[in-house]
């Protein structure tokens, strides 16, 4: 028998001398246990010097990230790719969750390369290769990106790999079978799969659970989190093939419930992120450049623009526009009922279930007023093709009432997706069609009716007064005052520049191109040395080779290849490009220096993603600025409206509960909030302040906060002085924002484990449920500098307190329980959902056919974890079925479809995966502890 490790690891002297004689009198300990004691003993007379509280907070700090600190590999220094030190810490992290997990997201902010850390990746699957087997890369990006970028950058390091649109996964018919066979998947701009109705979403996911069992994905996005963190929720379940359990051996038992616990303020997600995530703001770049660390990229050293915002105001009279007809279409907006969006509160008799989705509906119909209210502020144009549009489909949907026809749909994100996302974009018809008949005589038809008869009313008002002011405009008796705002703006403070300019809207970015072009006088005011502006557009109807070109001649010293490409795009190079967000995303913008948002920013960290096209390593400029269009008069009557229809939705949310999708969506109070500060911002240091807070809200989070005392240490003592520091130190910290407690740092395998147990009533209390684990918590509170304290060789040894070993005791047997359960839950047949407890057993009321066919077909249903991705399919089989009652076409249906995803294959490969193994106290070993007193 040995003495455990986190025994065995106490390294200093006073700790142990204060024991040995208690435990060499012990009769429980036997003789070779005794032996180690007098072993270690005479080890410790070497080592009896007392440790300072930053020592330990270094020594918890190295350990944690022990991995990360490794030097470059050999195979680092034979790549073709040159990386900033930065990047390939990054790259090796990468690495190590690939490995770990078979996925990793790389979060690096806006302009921090993210490209290259993707493109090292896939050098270092290419280079590790299976004998017989080279590996398959595939690609999944926006259009503009794939020629303009990633086709380039593979061409330019001689890589081999699939590229596919985000655009044409997101087609119905997409063929799922010709992308199985890959080894490695990167999703570039990953963000654009937050939302979990779409197509593209349910075509990647099924991709990624087809074919070949140990596929790794990588997905890479500056921005997570848009507005909820059930953005970030439905990435990851991208990364785990849509398992809830698949970090449940790293501590996270259920994904869905750590999200909500999350949400609520009751768990930290740091652990998560460090499973999951490579992330590093502009800012930790800045402050290890700070801290002195030389930052080279291609032998040049990087440095970053600063940022300025709204150096001058850009605002208009929203209030005054139109002759005012803005502000009552607004209120005809909040009075719309939009009943087709919510049927089921004119059902005749309502269940529980039913009253609850009728909750949840009335908040589809206040997110669908919000972007309604959205467009109007942006442009007319935007606004009326809205209009237009729920005009037909009322009118379509009233005209298969009248055929006895009733129509409902239980997705939320697909309407809400056909409003805002150029790609999701149906027509009325199409949207129709994939609507669910239901029975009408259940529910009061005459009442939804006259709803609907009303909104058809007050739609066709909103479209009369719309025509009215057209009329206007076009007979010179009123004009559009946000656009002429727009065009003095430029004219007056914006000459000479060249320009980004950013819309949430197609068909406002289509309105302000033409009307920018058309417009001779302004034209000629604007221009240069007799030059005539170029002005062009890019939106989502502008195809890859035209976005390509554009792009090119808007920025060609960022994007064109050789000198003779930089000229002839210079002869044809454009000054003002107006574009909508299909632009923000992994374009290298940086000829540029200015952006101008012609929308508000309902969500003001779109400003910082949108920043990043121009803000990029290698820009030449020392300023950025960034200007934004405010309505001035009518403004809080605006917001006043957006606000009221959001507290509906989060009202709603907290009584029912609302998919994480649809709240996604949704414009927060604070957003708000950072709207109104936006525009009253005069100082500097204001506008400065604001845009680090929205700098570091598009981070959300970041661990680098942790790295840097450590950073900052291995530059100035060196990696040894950190290894020089022994397992199972310890100090005292007393005054420190009145925390009373120990914290413990263990270490079990490769795992990291911080816990702090408080002191109560004189006592401290290892109680489960009284133990803190959140790391950021535990880091701000271990955090301290160097010159705090003396030396440790002038720090006399302090009274050694044994009531450790009790601590030690009870903080292991926690550390077990919570570690074991998990285990052997693992390793329980998952019980089956009753969709496929249905199939399963109508499967097993066939005789007469070949065993095998069946007993394969019921493995896959039993067994493999990520059927739901194939529910669709599998129900389609199922529904066909029972209408028919033909067993054996069930069979076979299902056996093709299994075989035609190659489930059966992965099903295989699970067989070979070892039980999950148990841990011992031998497992676990003490890094360092350290007691905390107050005053």
């Amino acid at each position: 028998m040995m003495l455990p490790n986190y025994l065995t690891k106490l390294e200093s002297a006073t700790d142990f001398f204060g024991i040995f004689e208690k435990l060499w009198n012990d009769d429980s300990v036997d003789i070779a246990e005794k032996i180690q004691l007098m072993n270690k003993r005479e080890n410790l007379k070497l080592c009896s010097s007392p440790y300072t509280p930053y020592q330990v907070f270094i020594k918890a700090l190295y350990e944690f990230f022990k991995e990360e600190t490794a030097t470059e590999t050999k195979e680092g220094k034979n790549s073709a790719l040159d990386l900033a030190s930065f990047q390939q810490q990054g790259y090796q992290q990468a690495v190590k969750l690939l490995e770990r997990h078979q996925g990793v997201m790389v979060a690096d902010s806006v302009g921090l390369g993210k490209t290259y850390i993707a493109l090292r990746l896939i050098e270092h699957r290419l280079n590790n290769k299976i004998a017989g087997h080279i590996p398959r890369i595939l690609i999944v990006c926006p259009a503009q990106l794939r020629d303009l970028m990633w086709r380039k950058k593979l061409d330019e390091f001689g890589f081999e790999a699939d590229i596919l649109s985000q655009e044409e996964i997101s087609r119905v018919n997409f063929d799922i079978r010709r992308y199985i066979k890959h080894d490695l998947v990167i999703v570039d701009e990953s963000h654009n799969f937050r939302n979990s109705g779409t197509n593209r979403y349910r075509n990647l996911q099924k991709l990624m659970s087809s074919g070949k069992a140990h596929k790794q994905i990588v997905l890479l996005t500056a921005t997570p989190i848009n507005n909820s963190i059930y953005d970030l929720y439905h990435q990851i379940l991208l990364l785990t093939r849509h398992s809830e359990t698949y970090y449940r051996n790293w501590g996270i038992r259920n994904l869905k419930s750590y999200f909500k616990a999350v949400e609520n303020g009751k768990s930290d997600i740091s652990e998560l992120l460090l499973q999951t995530m490579v992330k590093r703001s502009r800012q930790d770049v800045i402050i290890r450049q700070q801290a002195g660390e030389k930052i080279e990229i291609a032998g040049q050293e990087i440095h970053f623009p600063k940022r300025k915002l709204d150096e001058h105001k850009l605002t208009y009279n929203f209030e005054a526009s139109f002759q005012g007809l803005y502000a009552g279409i607004a209120d005809q907006i909040d009075q719309m009922q939009l009943a087709p969006y919510n049927i089921r509160a004119f059902k005749k008799n309502k269940d529980k279930e039913d009253q609850a989705q009728v909750k949840r509906n009335e908040a589809l119909v206040a997110l669908m007023k919000t972007l309604y209210l959205k467009r109007l502020e942006s442009s007319l144009i935007a606004f009326e093709n809205s209009i237009n549009y729920q005009m037909q489909f009322q009118k379509r949907f009233d005209e298969y009432l009248n055929q006895g026809q009733l129509l409902e749909t239980k997705v939320f994100r697909k309407i809400v997706a056909a409003e805002i996302d150029e790609a999701e974009k149906t027509e009325v018809a199409d949207f129709l069609s994939s609507l669910q008949e239901i029975d009408p005589k259940d529910y009061r038809k005459d009442e939804l009716q006259q709803a609907i008869f009303s909104d058809l009313e007050t739609l066709k008002d909103i479209l009369k007064k719309l025509k009215l002011i057209k009329l206007a405009v076009a007979t010179k008796q009123d004009y559009d005052r946000k656009l002429a705002a727009f065009k003095q703006f430029l004219l007056t403070h914006l000459k000479g520049q060249k320009i980004l300019v950013f819309s949430y809207f197609q068909d406002t970015a289509n309105y302000l191109h033409e009307e920018l072009v058309k417009d001779s006088n302004w034209l000629k005011l604007m221009q240069i040395n007799n030059r005539t502006l170029v002005i062009d557009c890019i939106t989502g109807e502008t195809n890859s080779k035209q976005r390509q070109e554009k792009v090119k001649s808007f920025a060609p010293k960022a994007n064109c290849k050789d000198e003779e490409e930089l000229q002839n795009y210079r002869r044809q190079e454009i000054d003002i490009l107006i574009c909508t967000d299909v632009l923000s995303e992994g374009q290298n913008l940086q000829d540029a220096g200015t952006i101008v948002n012609y929308d508000l920013h309902w969500n003001p960290v779109r400003m910082i993603q949108r920043a990043g096209r121009i803000d990029r390593l290698g820009s030449e400029y020392q300023s950025l600025f960034i200007y934004n269009c405010f309505p001035e008069e009518g403004l809080e009557k605006l917001l006043g409206l957006v606000k009221k229809l959001q507290q509906k939705i989060s009202s709603i949310n907290e009584t029912v509960g609302l998919d994480g999708s649809i709240l996604g969506e949704t414009i927060s109070e604070k957003s708000l909030n950072e709207l109104r500060r936006l525009k009253l911002a005069k100082t500097e240091e204001e506008k400065a302040a604001i845009l680090a807070e929205l700098e570091q809200a598009t981070d959300f989070v970041s661990l680098n906060e942790m790295r840097f005392p450590l950073v900052e240490f291995l530059q100035e003592k060196g990696k040894k002085a950190a290894e020089n520091l022994p397992d199972g130190i310890f100090s005292t910290r007393k005054n420190i924002q009145n925390i009373d407690g120990v914290f413990i740092a263990f270490r079990v395998k490769n795992r990291h484990f911080w816990q702090f147990y408080p002191r109560l009533n004189g006592t401290i209390s290892t109680l489960a449920q009284n133990c803190i684990t959140d790391k950021r918590k535990i880091f701000n509170w271990l955090k301290c500098k160097p010159e705090e304290f003396l030396n440790s060789d002038e720090i006399k040894p302090v009274a050694f307190d044994s009531t450790i070993f009790e601590v030690l005791e009870a903080a292991v047997q926690n550390l077990l329980n919570e570690l074991n359960p998990q285990k052997v839950s693992a390793q329980l047949p998952q019980k089956l959902p009753k969709w496929l407890q249905k199939i399963d057993y109508a499967l097993s009321q066939i005789s007469e056919v070949e065993a095998s066919e069946k007993q394969r077909v019921h493995k896959v249903i039993t067994t493999f974890p990520h059927l739901r991705n194939y529910q669709r399919e599998i129900q389609f089989i199922w529904d066909k079925y029972v209408k028919l009652r033909e067993l054996n076409t069930l069979l076979s249906e299902l056996d093709d479809l299994f075989c035609e995803r190659e489930l059966y294959s992965q099903i295989s490969n699970q067989d070979d995966v070892s039980l999950l193994e148990f841990f011992e106290k031998e497992d676990i070993e003490l890094i360092c502890y350290q007691w905390f007193k107050p005053k």
